[in-house]
């Protein structure tokens, strides 16, 4: 049997392995090995699309409704409006924090609804207060949170299509819809709004965006 690291997704064994050797030509395999440092044999470990979609959406939108309380803290702290926030860019030509906001709502509850093959709620972008915008999150939350893992077995091949703009359609499978779009067009907006925080001087850290551990 051969042994491959822990990156692999393989079951997780300490100490020293008896490995063959076509595995030892590469240095860092080696230097593990010579350590004895973790390494792993077996077959490869199931995981569920669930786990890799909605579990990631769900945790850091919770993150993200974290952020938001602290900045309305730091607003208050500052005798500032935090409604004032809601136009915050980083430079003249990008889209503002409330459309951040409104954009890793839409990436998550769509993506939720596309693997379970039901219908996203349609939201009206028409927050005009930071007290709306926490509200958005929280019923994001509470949505993605809804969808249950029966609903997404076997959608790991499940076609998904969708509209990339008029005259586009994009066609995935739906491991390669997560790992593709969903995951990175949600990641892209959720840091947005993060950068958009710290530069208004919000009192955020690397463990506020990755959450408990």
């Amino acid at each position: 049997m051969k042994a491959r690291l822990a990156t692999g997704g393989y079951r997780v064994h300490r100490g020293a392995l008896d490995l063959e050797k076509d595995v030892r030509h590469v240095p860092l395999e080696r230097h593990l090995i010579d350590s004895g440092a973790l390494l792993i044999t077996g077959d490869p470990m199931s995981v569920s699309l669930h786990s890799m979609s909605i579990s990631i959406l769900s945790r850091t939108l919770t993150s993200l409704s974290g952020w938001l309380a602290k900045a309305e803290e730091h607003a208050k702290s500052q005798e500032e409006n935090p409604d004032d926030y809601l136009g915050l860019k980083l430079v003249e030509d990008m889209r503002e924090f409330s459309f951040q906001i409104q954009t890793v709502s839409d990436a998550a509850k769509r993506g939720a609804a596309r693997l379970a093959e039901v219908e996203a709620p349609a939201w009206a972008d028409d927050e005009t207060t930071f007290a709306e915008l926490r509200q958005r999150i929280a019923k994001t939350i509470e949505y993605v949170d809804g969808i249950a893992p029966a609903q997404l077995e076997g959608a790991e091949t499940r076609t998904i299509e969708m509209q990339a703009g008029p005259d586009m359609t994009l066609t995935f499978t739906g491991e390669n819809y997560v790992k593709q779009f969903v995951l990175p067009n949600f990641f892209f907006h959720a840091t947005m709004t993060y950068a958009l925080l710290r530069q208004k001087g919000v009192p955020l850290g690397k463990m506020d965006f990755l959450g408990p551990i």
